[in-house]
């Protein structure tokens, strides 16, 4: 890329912004040239240097770097004076600046040297050229006018003699362009402003003249662009560019665009809005849309035109967009325009026209009264016509005439068709009737104020409905005479709503009695039922008088809960005494689920006691379905069965509980004896085919079963279990043995193939299952030897892998010492001759490592030990990781601070040779990162 280009670049696409831009390489860089013997003048010693700096591009991510030589000259005259002293005069001079330093025709070489504080120290030397005292110091800033004038200063000489020979030399010059980071990057920012904004308003000053009045695509932008043209303006005279000295000779001079946009600007917003209003017009008739956007074009320029208003005012009409057209009356209102009132007028013409054709229909007058509230809200809140209120309360009055008689006529519609259903006695059709025309009188409460009609005809109904109720009672329908009750019921709650005290008239008198006839009616059928033992009619009548009772339209007392209570006796005696039959015929489960269901009666009603017959009837039928499953084998079903008879005497405590209890135990105990031979057979059954573990969990669980069953001392499940046992540990010591026999074999072909860690893992499992496996006797004795003989090689892999972990977890010098440890065990035990063993050198070690850390701790630890082919290999090895540009300038910046402290060599560039690494493609990151250190140190050491 051209790094004029990319430094200042000053085209249409601006100039290369510095406003990310940082210097890097703060501490100077210099080349000494050889020195010249001056001939000419006073000069007493000269020479010239490079100072080398850069410039880092971060921006848009770029990250590029531009680098620039400075070429200057020192010198140092020698003065004497007319009393014939003698100074000297120290001057340096910059020369030249190589890089991207012009654009454009703009000389940045100012810009980027004006004003760097530059430092120089000077001191004597003897005869024979060494440096004599301390240095002194001198400081200044590069000329801004002219950075290629030389600067000078005074060396004063202790005394005359001290001056013979101007015997001085310039030890040191520093140029601190990191002081000059902030004004650089703001110049160039600057610079880059002055052209980004007379571009701007050359193209502002171009669009405005080319605006195209027919171009009606464009018609929203140009409005737009000129609206907030005042504001740009405004934007652009902010800038104050006098300060930048190459503005004045910039052709594209910003004052003079700035005053040519001003003036075609105001040119523009005084004529436009005229004509904008002219093309309007001339789509007035034939094209609404087109003459709307020129009308809203003129009046956006300028607000105070009222011609366009009133236009587009006139158009919203046409068109019944009432809502614009008084937004557009506001705006002549709030100018004081004449034409105001002519338009109010108009628009409230509009409204009363469409109230008018909503009155000729009744259904239709609620629209006209929203009209005329629209109306009011539209001109009159804001005083937009003239004696608003007056005019528009006029034609509402008319209205609300209109309206009052059309009420009336429809709610007394409602009612005489509801008093003619209930004199028909059709109660239903009567109460919807006189239910609608309530909510017709309450949502229209300014037309009729009262319900008195509606209360009369209510009343009426209610009557009818309770005799309708009595003449079903009468007929022996109760279910209908209380769905009858029970609806007048429900009215009285909009008798209270109403206020109207409707039980204490004859018909809530005679309502009261009703119910209570009804409820005396299920009571009495309720108690034939239970007669007859027939206990679901009977719960269904004395549940619907006890509804009664809940739902308080009765007073009831305690008979209700007395003839629940005899039927509910009557029905647990029934069940207990039918579940006993089931027994005696053998039906068990039958016989279950109804002694479940008495008990479950008994339990919850505190008036019935758990008889003894129930009791003894679950007893036997658990204890016979638990005889009969012991007898299918099916053990563990049955003593279920037997644990559910003996929880049912143990809750209810019969006299003959221990009896019982007797029985149930001994059933349990043969039980569970044939549960346990089960499960030995079932444990034979699983070694026969091989599964140890299954037989092993099947011993357990009948030893388990034994203790629970009590049948420790039964002779038959003891010497089963025992059986079981024995099988178990003859077929256990043989898969032991098998696998002892496996982990010697496996640790054997291991040992041979090297793997002397490995082996010894197999030989230490094969002694733990000898362990776990005590009764087996199994012979260690072989594998012990084994272990013992081989266990500095296995001592040496250990401590190999130990090694390989700590380079791994970053423990590097952990990681070099168990390594070395490891190599000395290796040479002392001899282990490449009594093993399969071989001992790698260190740098084979870090080779191997996946740690890139690792290997930037092996570089310096090699530079350490003076192995500089053990960097040269680890730094070849390092150059394939994906990080390595990282790693390589860390690795350099640790070889040069141990090279300029130990090694013989004064020059950087030749001290860098001796890694060999210029061929590796990132190489130059590790050249920085040792030149970096390198010129660090040395200027430490000289201070």
């Amino acid at each position: 890329m051209n790094m004029n280009r990319a430094l200042l670049q000053l085209s249409t696409f601006g100039i290369f912004l510095l406003s990310m831009l940082t210097l890097c390489l703060n501490s100077s860089v210099q080349v000494q040239a050889q020195e010249t013997p001056m001939s000419n003048g006073n000069n007493c010693w000269q020479k010239e240097a490079n100072h080398t700096f850069c410039i880092k591009d971060n921006s848009n991510n770029a990250k590029k770097q531009y680098c620039y030589d400075l070429l200057y000259e020192q010198i140092i005259s020698d003065v004497q004076t007319s009393q014939g002293r003698n100074f000297a005069q120290v001057t340096i001079r910059p020369l030249s600046l190589k890089g991207d330093v012009k654009q454009n025709g703009h000389n940045a070489e100012r810009l980027i040297l004006a004003n760097t504080p530059v430092k120089a120290k000077v001191q004597m030397q003897g005869t024979d050229g060494k440096l004599l005292g301390s240095a002194k110091k001198f400081s200044g800033k590069i000329p801004a006018e002219n950075p290629f004038q030389p600067m000078s200063w005074r060396y004063e000489y202790p005394n005359v003699n001290a001056g013979s020979g101007c015997l001085l030399q310039i030890t040191e010059v520093t140029f601190d362009f990191k002081h000059q980071e902030s004004k650089l990057t703001n110049q160039f920012k600057i610079l880059s402003d002055y052209h980004a904004q007379v571009r701007a308003m050359k193209s502002d000053n171009q669009y405005i003249r080319n605006i195209d009045l027919n171009n009606l695509n464009q018609l929203i932008q140009q409005v737009d662009f000129l609206d907030k043209m005042p504001d740009k303006l405004t934007k652009y005279d902010s800038f104050n560019f006098s300060t930048l000295d190459i503005a004045a000779d910039d052709p594209n001079n910003f004052d003079n665009v700035l005053d040519d946009l001003v003036a075609t600007y105001n040119e523009s917003v005084q004529n436009l809005p005229q004509l904008y209003h002219d093309k309007g017009l001339q789509y007035k008739t034939y094209d609404k849309l087109t003459a709307q956007k020129y009308f809203k074009a003129a009046q956006t320029l300028n607000p105070n035109f009222d011609e366009p208003i009133y236009e587009s005012a006139q158009l919203n009409l046409s068109d019944d967009n009432v809502q614009f057209a008084v937004a557009e009356a506001q705006k002549l209102k709030k100018i004081n325009s004449p034409r105001t009132p002519l338009l109010t007028k108009e628009i409230y013409n509009w409204y009363l026209a469409r109230a008018e054709k909503e009155m000729k229909h009744p259904s239709d007058y609620g629209k006209a009264i929203v009209i005329f509230d629209n109306a009011r809200k539209a001109l009159c809140t804001d005083g937009l016509m003239d004696n608003c209120e007056a005019v528009v309360g006029k034609d509402e009055e008319r209205l609300s005439g209109m309206i009052s008689q059309q009420k009336e006529t429809q709610y007394s519609s409602f009612l005489n068709a509801g008093i003619a259903k209930a004199q028909q006695k059709d109660h239903q059709g009567a109460m919807d009737d006189i239910y609608q025309a309530m909510d017709f009188q309450s949502l229209n409460r300014e037309w009729i104020p009262t319900n008195e009609l509606a209360m009369k005809a209510l009343v009426e109904t209610y009557c009818i409905g309770t005799d309708n109720g009595f003449e079903a009672f009468n007929a022996d329908k109760l279910a209908t005479a209380q769905e009858a009750f029970y609806n007048m019921w429900e009215m009285e709650n909009d008798f209270n709503a109403l206020k109207y005290d409707i039980k204490d008239t004859d018909c809530g008198k005679k309502l009261t009695l009703g119910f209570e006839n009804l409820y005396r009616a299920y009571i009495l059928n309720g108690n034939k039922a239970t007669e007859k033992n027939d206990f679901e009619t009977a719960n269904t009548n004395f549940d619907a008088a006890q509804a009664l009772c809940n739902d308080k339209v009765v007073k009831c007392k305690d008979e209700v809960d007395k003839s629940i209570n005899r039927a509910n006796v009557g029905y647990y005696n029934a069940i207990v005494d039918e579940s006993l039959a089931l027994v005696q015929q053998g039906n068990y489960n039958d016989a279950l689920n109804q002694l479940t269901e008495a008990e479950e009666i008994c339990n919850s009603d505190k008036s019935i006691t758990c008889s003894n017959k129930m009791v003894e009837g679950l007893f036997n039928s658990y204890m016979e379905l638990g005889n009969v499953l012991a007898v299918k084998g099916d053990y563990d079903a049955a003593n279920q069965n037997y644990k559910a008879a003996t929880d049912v005497i143990n809750k209810y405590q019969p006299m003959n509980v221990n009896q019982l209890n007797d029985k149930a135990k001994i059933a349990m105990q043969n039980s569970g004896r044939g549960s346990i031979l089960q499960k030995v057979q079932q444990g034979n059954q699983a070694l026969n085919k091989g599964d140890t573990k299954r037989a092993s969990e099947l011993k357990d669980e009948a030893m388990r079963m034994r203790n629970q069953y009590h049948l420790q001392n039964d002779n038959t499940t003891n010497s089963e279990i025992a059986g079981l046992e024995t099988n178990l540990l003859l077929q256990e010591c043989i898969e032991s043995t098998s696998e002892f026999d496996k982990l010697q074999k496996e640790a054997q072909q291991l040992s041979k193939k090297g793997d002397y860690l490995a082996a010894n893992e197999r030989i230490q499992q094969s002694i733990d299952l000898s362990k776990k496996n005590a009764k087996c006797d199994l012979n260690t004795g072989e594998a012990t030897k084994f272990k013992q003989e081989m266990a500095a090689a296995t001592k040496y892999q250990k401590d190999i892998a130990n090694a390989h972990e700590s380079a791994k977890k970053g423990q590097f010098d952990q990681a070099v010492s168990s390594y070395k440890t490891a190599g000395r065990d290796f040479k002392n035990n001899e282990l490449d001759k009594k093993y399969k063993l071989k001992h790698a050198p260190l740098s084979d070690f870090v080779r191997e490592s996946t740690n890139p850390e690792f290997k930037v701790y092996a570089v310096n630890y090699f530079r350490h030990e003076n192995d500089v082919d053990g960097v040269i290999a680890t730094l070849k090895n390092l150059a394939n990781y994906k990080d390595a540009k990282k790693h390589f300038e860390a690795s350099g910046r640790k070889l040069a601070l141990w090279d300029t402290k130990n090694s013989e060599y004064s020059d950087k560039t030749e001290a860098i040779k001796q890694y060999k690494m210029d061929k590796f493609p990132i190489y130059k990151h590790f050249r920085c990162g040792y030149y970096k250190q390198w010129n660090k140190s040395k200027n430490k050491a000289r201070k």
